[in-house]
């Protein structure tokens, strides 16, 4: 594209379409100034890209064989409830803040009667532009992927799982350097108002003294390496059921696991894969390489194949006296649950009743893993999660709908349209959901005649002692937090 001057000047400036006006508002010569400009106008510069990509992305609007808007922007197509609008999304929630509920191909379009989302479109059309964009400049792209990380990011989670990884002492001005690496934009009395909720409703932090500081308490760091005991057991039963390991306990596979990785690690060590590539003395050397090639030449895209590879078979042989000791006390560990279990089942069975078919359950290694038949309040494979079994003991009085595990709450069958009443899902941290069906399927707040059930469940647990964020008239269930 031409540049033109401004009177005399050396400096060359991007006119507008049609016009001899620059972009940054100067009168312009009608001659060009290409070959002898010196610089361009930064203004002009950064106003012509944006206005050529805005063109750019009119253009692909209007292109049938083209990328549709959602390849463009980069989300999906969903649907929300039993409405019948197709949304956009890149992650749980839809571009216009509703909670998805499942996603689509995009054949939902070719509906009659549907139609897509006016706010989720406008919201798409912005995403691609500054993709668009991002891909002109790679200053903007910079910007572009920030703006996403943040957008996925919530900020009160943000530092809850920082407060559960960092620990120590905490006050406004290291949240502020928490998030300013983050890229997360929060002002400073909302920063001070995370740190009050986790000292006071999550109990993560000491309360504040005169100047401002919190610590980590006990009940953190017990999160904490409670979770990490969690991710290693299920990081050990995995590497147990990909190599077919004969192991009877979770404590067997937890050794099995650890075993493996001091393994590897002593595989990798003194080898390419770990502390070294490059040239070696002639009498170490793992491949025989003419000099002065590099050991990372072996590994590029001409470098001949191996014509063969002898497998290394790994064997692990553990103390007798210790797989005693670990089975023992896993049979120790196995009855105290089956007691604990039995008793709790007692408790609830005096509360509500035996169940007219009970949940036939195959238990390995003392951990759920098949379910079937009903349960009251949930699927049955939440039956017995804490946070469930405290939002029933709550929700006790209220209508509680018996639900199967494949129960369908947005499209019902026949039989399961006489489900009705509260339903209970885990979301985690203490955290559940509780919907409300009428008919089988989840209401929102706005429905007529049923939306006030939600209102009323938040009322009841908000007198039980539970914390629950506010209701919209959108919303589908009540978020709610346990009390500790």
């Amino acid at each position: 594209m031409d540049t033109y001057a401004h009177g005399y000047g050396n400096t060359g400036h991007y006119a507008r379409p049609g016009t001899h006006t620059s972009y940054c508002g100067r009168e312009l010569m009608h001659e060009p100034n290409t070959p002898i400009a010196a610089r361009i106008c930064k203004a002009c510069a950064k106003a012509e890209q944006a206005d050529r990509v805005a063109a750019g992305e009119v253009a692909a609007d209007r292109a049938i064989e083209g990328p549709t808007l959602a390849e463009r922007a980069h989300v999906r197509y969903c649907l929300v409830g039993t409405g019948r609008r197709v949304h956009y999304s890149n992650n749980d929630d839809t571009l216009c803040g509703r909670e998805v509920t499942e996603y689509d191909d995009g054949s939902a379009l070719l509906k009659k009667g549907t139609a897509l989302c006016t706010p989720c479109g406008k919201a798409a059309e912005h995403r691609a532009y500054a993709r668009s964009l991002a891909a002109a400049s790679p200053l903007a792209a910079a910007a572009v992927e920030v703006a996403e990380i943040v957008e996925a990011v919530d900020p009160r989670a943000f530092l809850r799982a920082a407060v559960l990884r960092e620990g120590g002492e905490w006050n406004v001005e290291r949240v502020t350097a928490l998030y300013d690496a983050a890229g997360i934009t929060v002002d400073r009395n909302t920063r001070w108002g995370f740190l009050v909720n986790l000292a006071e409703d999550e109990h993560l932090l000491t309360p504040f003294d005169k100047r401002g500081t919190f610590t980590a308490t006990p009940a953190a760091v017990q999160e904490a390496t409670a979770f990490d005991a969690t991710t290693r057991a299920v990081d050990a039963v995995e590497h147990a059921e990909e190599t077919d390991a004969q192991v009877e306990t979770v404590e067997e596979a937890e050794a099995l696991y650890a075993a493996a990785l001091v393994t590897e690690a002593e595989a990798d060590a003194g080898t390419w894969r770990g502390e070294w590539i490059g040239e070696q003395p002639t009498a170490l050397t793992l491949f025989d390489v003419e000099q002065p090639a590099e050991q990372g030449a072996l590994f590029t895209d001409a470098a001949p194949a191996e014509e063969a590879t002898t497998p290394v078979r790994v064997r692990v042989r553990f103390d007798p006296a210790t797989i005693e000791r670990h089975v023992a006390k896993a049979a120790v560990d196995r009855a105290a649950f089956r007691a604990e279990m039995d008793a709790r089942k007692a408790a609830e069975a005096a509360r509500y009743g035996t169940p007219t078919r009970a949940t036939a359950r195959r238990v390995v290694e003392g951990v759920i893993v098949g379910h079937a038949g009903t349960s009251e309040g949930s699927m049955p494979s939440n039956a017995t999660h804490p946070d469930v079994i405290a939002a029933r003991e709550a929700l006790a009085g209220l209508a509680v709908a018996r639900l199967t595990e494949h129960h369908d709450v947005s499209a019902p069958t026949a039989e399961e349209q006489t489900a009705r009443g509260y339903m209970i899902e885990p979301r985690g941290s203490r955290r559940v959901a509780v919907y409300w069906l009428e008919g089988g399927a989840t209401i929102r707040r706005d429905t007529l005649l049923h939306g006030a059930a939600l209102d009323c469940l938040a009322h009841r647990l908000n007198s039980r002692g539970w914390n629950t964020e506010p209701l919209r008239a959108s919303s589908l269930c009540v978020f709610a937090w346990r009390p500790a």
